[in-house]
């Protein structure tokens, strides 16, 4: 009867699991996504020393002769090159920067199996990489790849950071912008302290979808996913009030999204941000830091921000009042956030 009882709960769910986490989407193939091939395209190899990704060079739009130092973008949780960072790289070109932008493997115009896998090691790597790319080619694009700013924002605001340990001596700088800095079982703890039921809620319907993906991956051999954005309660990735509004505001601004992007990562992703906590490495940093927070971020808590500028040794700290994670990405926030990375990228790359 014991048997009985735990072979019914568990078969229970299973069947509850396979109606949260939806199956795989109907991506693009990533070779149908290099759509805008063009003198400024390059394709290299990523950090798993295999995958080939894509970047896009983009020149400054004027210059004094001197060949110009470069920046890197880095972008957030399950966002692509295209679709985030027109904002930034359009300032820093206009500044005298040489800006490249790239998607990590798995995303975008990037190749590598199964799409939207979220594994920020691998991201850290690819950074790496792309690091290696542009002293590769500096001297073909008539760039100054010895003065190289790191830029990240949001997830990819963590992985700059632990990029810059131990980092190339090309590496000058770096910019950290609303960064993910401790684990996101930690958000998890923050959110259950402030809306307990909603994310008790997510917390569920998240080991469902787990328990699907372990099926799925070892049973069927197949992958499983959850939303990257959804509202709260949902099994999304991100899933505060206003996460969705925001997120897809930043992934095309009032127009549909394209490019092979899904609202979807695979649900393995989940496990990997999971314990992801750059905080317990950023000791290590000796690079002049610019970190950039919000005070109502529940997504990146400004906490975590500033624990990490006590703990890396050259580190300046701006915190906005009174917004929240989405929010410095259009009008006046957006202005004087950049006006400041400006400021201090003409500081240590010039």
């Amino acid at each position: 009867m014991k048997w009985t009882l735990i072979t019914a709960f568990l078969a229970a769910l299973i069947a509850i699991a396979f109606t949260i986490a939806p199956e795989k989407p109907d991506f693009i193939p990533f070779s149908d996504n290099n759509d805008a091939e063009s003198e400024t395209t390059v394709r290299f190899v990523g950090g798993d020393n295999n995958t080939m990704l894509t970047g896009h060079w983009n020149l400054p739009s004027k210059s004094d002769g001197e060949a110009p130092p470069v920046i890197l973008l880095a972008h957030g949780l399950g966002l692509i090159q295209g679709k985030s960072l027109s904002p930034f790289v359009s300032a820093f070109q206009e500044a005298g920067y040489a800006v490249v932008t790239f998607d990590y493997a798995t995303f975008g115009q990037s190749d590598g199996l199964p799409r939207h896998q979220i594994h920020p090691t691998n991201h850290v790597a690819d950074i790496q990489a792309a690091i290696a790319m542009i002293n590769e080619e500096g001297t073909k694009r008539g760039v100054d790849a010895s003065r190289i700013g790191l830029w990240g924002t949001s997830l990819g605001g963590g992985h700059v950071l632990m990029a810059a340990i131990n980092s190339d001596p090309s590496i000058r700088a770096v910019i950290s912008q609303v960064p993910h800095i401790a684990s996101a079982l930690e958000t998890i703890i923050v959110g259950m302290m402030n809306l307990p039921v909603t994310t008790g809620k997510s917390v569920v319907k998240y080991l469902a979808g787990l328990l699907k993906w372990s099926v799925s991956k070892v049973v069927l051999r197949k992958e499983s996913y959850f939303p990257i954005v959804g509202e709260p309660g949902s099994a999304a990735l991100m899933q505060n009030p206003g996460d969705t509004a925001g997120y897809l505001g930043i992934l095309n601004p009032g127009g549909e999204v394209s490019g092979g992007w899904k609202n979807a990562a695979t649900t393995e992703s989940g496990m990997h941000i999971l314990f992801y906590r750059p905080l317990s490495s950023l000791s290590r940093v000796n690079l002049p830091v610019l970190l950039i927070a919000v005070e109502n971020d529940t997504l990146c808590p400004a906490k975590f921000v500033q624990a990490a500028k006590e703990r890396i040794k050259n580190a300046e700290l701006f915190v906005f009042p009174n917004l929240g994670h989405f929010d410095i990405y259009d009008g006046e926030p957006l202005k004087t956030m950049l006006s400041k990375q400006i400021d201090f990228f003409n500081k240590y790359l010039h």
